[in-house]
């Protein structure tokens, strides 16, 4: 082969990777023109690093993570995108530390080195793309995640999330089918969602009810210029069923509102809805029972 052929190829390629996070699949290298037996010469000779089947690392191999991910996802096929913890990463969330590479496939394969497939339906609806790659969309990766992670972990997740639609989520879920984290998918999906006063107002007497809780001395009682909505001995209980990102962007209030109350000589405790799942009773309760009984100078 001519040496200026030899350059040429190498040269294309090289520009191909240097735009695609330097990595290159054979299917590539062979529409830029260059034969199996030139790929072969460059596996052999180091210019081209096996990553996966069929994929190269061309340079070096000090690939960004961006790398990766491009290699896993050309591993994988046409068929498949990046997914669970990997696709939160990938769409600029935080994930909880993990191993591996996760990748939802429609197709064949098995899981391999750092590689973790993931065989499953992807509807259009749930694919997005981010770096040039296939990812699942930011609801599709949390039904993924809650097969895989528990639910305070799942909940990790969830609180750094800006804002996170329930309708969507639902929607992910419901393609999804039958899955092993479904439970906690919908105690996410009713997280996210605002619930009335009164509704968690009857949801937690229910709960104290059900666990021996004394019993309130008013619901919806007038303390100073605020309405608490459960009045415990030296307790000022609120209820907040907001939905979890509008929480976060009335903190500030919710803050004046407690140092107003505690100046009453009121212990304060927030609840959300989620603190009364059954997964979340035991730091309920270690949150609350302290509380009760603790009497102050309260001035209504």
């Amino acid at each position: 082969m001519p040496p200026f052929l030899t350059t040429h190829r190498h040269a294309a390629a090289l520009d191909w990777a240097s735009g695609h996070f330097g990595v290159i699949s054979r299917g590539e290298l062979a529409a830029l023109g260059v034969p199996p037996g030139t790929v072969a010469a460059w596996v052999a000779n180091g210019r081209l690093q096996r990553l996966h089947h069929g994929v190269y690392a061309l340079g070096h191999t000090a690939l960004r993570v961006e790398g990766r991910w491009r290699a896993a996802a050309l591993a994988g096929g046409a068929k498949s995108a990046l997914s669970h913890q990997t696709a939160l990463l990938a769409l600029g969330e935080w994930a909880p530390e993990h191993t591996g590479i996760h990748l939802t496939t429609t197709g064949a394969g098995r899981s391999r080195g750092e590689l973790r497939l993931h065989r499953s339906a992807l509807h259009p609806a749930d694919v997005t793309v981010r770096h040039g790659l296939r990812v699942t969309t930011l609801e599709r990766a949390l039904v993924d995640c809650a097969d895989e992670l528990d639910w305070q972990e799942l909940l990790a997740v969830a609180d750094r999330i800006w804002e996170l639609s329930p309708t969507r989520l639902a929607a992910a879920r419901e393609r999804a089918g039958a899955r092993r984290g479904a439970r906690r998918t919908r105690l996410l999906q009713a997280r996210e969602e605002p619930h009335t006063r009164s509704e968690f107002e009857r949801a937690y007497l229910r709960f104290g009810r059900r666990h021996a809780l004394p019993r309130p001395a008013g619901v919806n009682v007038r303390v100073g210029r605020w309405v608490v909505d459960v009045l415990l001995d030296g307790l000022a209980l609120e209820l907040d069923g907001r939905a979890h990102h509008a929480r976060r962007r009335e903190m500030a209030r919710d803050r004046q509102r407690d140092a107003e109350l505690q100046a009453l000589g009121y212990r304060v405790l927030r609840l959300v809805w989620e603190d009364l799942y059954a997964e979340q009773t035991p730091a309920t309760l270690g949150r609350l029972t302290p509380l009760l009984g603790t009497r102050g100078a309260k001035r209504t």
